[in-house]
């Protein structure tokens, strides 16, 4: 949800807690997370992991008309959860592990965004003869 508001708001997007015409609903759902890196690692002391992924996420995300509830838009990605993949290794620890599932939220956030803004400059959509 962080990752969405921060995204939107630079988009001049505000974050409303109400359905309204013209308010999206937005909603995120990780359906299948495999974690690769071992979780916890500063339990042990002695050992200084460096990982390239913590794993893979599939993200769904759920786009709908928050007055209506019509459905607008809804993708399904598979992401890596990683930093940053040209960077190369970094040292496992969690606060890594959670920025980089909070990168891969704020790429799809950014996309999303992207997308509907392009929508938006194309103007108010004709609605279709019947």
């Amino acid at each position: 949800q962080e990752a969405f508001a921060k995204t939107f708001a630079r988009g001049g997007f505000e974050a409303v807690s109400e359905p309204a015409p013209g308010v999206l609903r937005i909603s995120a759902h990780v359906v299948d997370l495999a974690l690769t890196a071992r979780l916890d690692p500063e339990q042990d002391p002695n050992v200084e992991e460096f990982v390239r992924s913590f794993g893979d996420l599939t993200l769904l995300l759920d786009v709908r008309d928050a007055a209506s509830g019509n459905p607008l838009l809804r993708t399904l990605d598979r992401q890596s959860i990683s930093q940053n993949a040209l960077s190369g290794a970094y040292r496992n620890t969690t606060g890594a592990n959670i920025g980089a599932q909070r990168d891969v939220f704020g790429r799809q956030a950014l996309l999303l965004r992207e997308e509907i803004e392009k929508y938006r400059r194309m103007g108010r959509v004709p609605v279709p003869p019947r």
